[in-house]
Formats: structure tokens, sequence, C-alpha cells
């Protein structure tokens, strides 16, 4: 593998913002805490952040449900 085809790393430390973590979805990084991950529901190795963030986590799991977008969003679909 060259540099170029490696995934980037899942957390890395900021200066600013200390440690943020990478979410494969919308590749970005967020900052690595509650506010912008779930924790996972790991079993007996503690509790760990989810690879996702929150709102690609919510989008992940509506589309698998079936459900339809929120009041509040219906016409922003066409706009992006």
């Amino acid at each position: 593998m060259t540099t170029a085809t490696l995934p980037p790393p899942k957390t890395i430390q900021d200066p600013e913002l200390g440690p943020v973590r990478y979410c494969p979805d919308c590749q970005e990084y967020w900052p690595a805490d509650t506010e912008f991950f779930h924790y996972t529901g790991a079993r007996g190795g503690g509790r760990k952040l989810h690879s996702y963030c929150k709102a690609c986590y919510e989008e992940r799991r509506r589309v698998y449900l079936g459900r339809p977008l929120p009041k509040y969003l219906r016409g922003l679909e066409a706009v992006l």
C-alpha cells in the first residue's frame, strides 16, 4: 500500500481541540467526546466511542429502519 491509499488514522491529537476522532462516513475529524460520538454497547471491554459521528450514525439508523426524513429536513434534500 502506498501512503495515498492508506486509511486516515482513527484518532489524532489536535493542538487546539485535543483528541479528535475520524468519521468514515462524512470523512471529517470531530472532538472525541460524547457531544459528537455515541458510546458503543461493548460489554466487558469498557465504554468505547462509536466509529461514526452522531449525525452519520442517526442517518444510517434512519435509512436502515426505513423512516422518513424529519419535517424540518424535507425541503433540504433537493438543495443538497
